[in-house]
């Protein structure tokens, strides 16, 4: 399912409850969604390519109960779509049954261009295990790393 604006709304309510100031949200639910933060005194544009995050799929016999995705369906087409006027490009991936986000910086896109634009039947998907959105939720919001 795409993201609507009130999904993008509540992940700007869960920055601003981190200590962000948003000083331009986004007025659409379209990709990417530009934003600016105020972060420590200084304004940080970033262009959010922000994708629902749902369950693996397949059922039990395929996907455990923890392995949830970012369905990527309309990236960035090339790398000269990447980081626009300065905006640093990220996707995110927001579950709005648990109000959480998971973030990653561009290599992800990166890779999903470069794999489609071979013509390679790239995943349109990034796997996200569930205790890692746990973990980073324990963490307040700290970066976890991939094993």
């Amino acid at each position: 399912m795409a993201l609507s604006l009130e999904d993008h709304k509540a992940m700007m309510r869960g920055f601003a409850e981190a200590g962000f100031q948003c000083v331009q949200a986004p007025d659409t639910a379209n990709n990417p969604l530009g934003i600016e933060w105020n972060v420590d005194g200084q304004v940080r544009r970033f262009r959010l390519w922000a994708f629902d995050v749902t369950h693996g799929g397949g059922g039990p016999e395929v996907r455990a109960a923890d392995e949830f995705r970012i369905q990527i369906t309309n990236g960035p087409g090339s790398r000269r779509d990447l980081d626009r006027n300065g905006a640093i490009d990220l996707l995110i991936g927001y579950s709005r049954d648990r109000d959480a986000i998971v973030a990653y910086d561009r290599r992800w896109l990166e890779h999903w261009i470069q794999a489609t634009s071979r013509g390679d039947r790239a995943s349109p998907s990034v796997q996200v295990k569930g205790g890692r959105s746990s973990d980073a939720e324990k963490a307040e919001g700290r970066p976890c790393s991939r094993d």
